[in-house]
């Protein structure tokens, strides 16, 4: 007995097509749902912080109950990116260093005659600089730089220690008195002298 068997093997055609689109349609509602999820979870964590920062102020009153006073925080701001001053690389190759120090893995080389960005000097390592790499100024790459293998370009002036005259306090001279000099001279004891009494000798 011999089985007839069309050329084709597996599913029909319609019933791939229908899972095809079962299975599109299954990931949109899933991915949908997740996105929805989160929104939720981000609007309800919101509206917790809100009713965590809201106040309630009494009305005055009698019989009133209090109505609540709600207070938003504003939103975070930008940190602006701090002013750089730029320097020459006065070496002919500068080491630009991860951190402050000699054994601190190396990042880059800038050569002689180029300008960099300085944003401070590290004041916990005293001899470093901090410059930015980013020359789009919009991120900062930070960076250290010896302060030995550079100089400002436009130095800011250094301010100087002007002297200045101590507060005269002016002294008055008072007149001397001449007062009287009182000396004591002690008077001179009474001397006694022995008067015989009448009647006895």
């Amino acid at each position: 007995m011999a089985y007839r068997t069309s050329g084709r093997a597996g599913p029909p055609a319609w019933l791939v097509i229908v899972l095809a689109a079962m299975l599109v349609f299954g990931v949109y509602f899933v991915w949908s749902g997740i996105q929805n999820y989160m929104a939720g979870n981000l609007q309800g964590a919101l509206l917790a912080g809100a009713t965590r920062a809201a106040q309630v102020t009494p009305i005055s009153g009698e019989g009133e109950s209090p109505t609540p006073e709600l207070r938003f925080t504003a939103a975070p701001t930008r940190t602006p990116v701090p002013e750089c001053q730029d320097f020459v690389i006065t070496v002919p190759e500068a080491i630009i260093r991860k951190c402050a120090s000699t054994n601190c893995a190396i990042v880059g080389v800038r050569h002689q005659g180029d300008v960099v960005c300085v944003l401070e000097r590290d004041y916990t390592a005293g001899e470093w600089y901090i410059v930015d790499l980013d020359e789009s100024r919009f991120f900062t790459d930070l960076n250290y730089m010896h302060e030995s293998v550079m100089r400002a370009v436009n130095p800011t002036p250094t301010p100087t220690v002007t002297p200045t005259a101590a507060p005269v306090t002016p002294t008055v001279e008072l007149p001397t008195l001449a007062l009287p000099t009182i000396t004591w001279t002690p008077s001179p004891a009474p001397t006694v002298t022995e008067t015989p009494l009448a009647g006895s000798q």
